[in-house]
């Protein structure tokens, strides 16, 4: 991969296992929550096509939990990524971040409840 390509997609946070979160004292004091995740290559591109054209998925984000603490069956896959490719008139250390061509899905007309609202998010 060159310094060109990045990937854009999102992740369903409901579907992140609570026992997967750990909290981590930092060096400032502070107590933060991370998750530990993988990004792999699929091993078959999957696409859709929306409003804005054919989106196609080449890899896709799953919580990375040891094989130890992985439950059979329980399925740890939480996102699809695209590859993109930034223009060719500057490399990526010199550009702003890009803009997304994908968007995570609404689950109303009037968009995502804010996520104070939402009490099924596990953190």
């Amino acid at each position: 991969m060159d310094n060109n390509t990045y990937f854009t997609g999102s992740i369903c946070v409901s579907d992140i296992p609570k026992e997967l979160i750990k909290e981590v004292m930092c060096k400032d004091g502070k107590v933060r929550k991370y998750l530990n995740i993988a990004i792999m290559p699929k091993k078959k591109p999957s696409s859709f096509t929306n409003d804005k054209g054919t989106v196609t998925f080449t890899h896709y984000i799953t919580c990375a939990p040891p094989r130890a603490e992985q439950v059979e069956g329980k399925n740890y896959f939480i996102g699809d990524l695209q590859t993109k490719q930034f223009p060719n008139n500057g490399s990526a250390n010199t550009q702003s971040a890009p803009a997304s061509g994908y968007s995570s899905p609404s689950s109303s007309p009037f968009g995502a409840a804010p996520a104070e609202q939402d009490e099924d998010l596990p953190f």
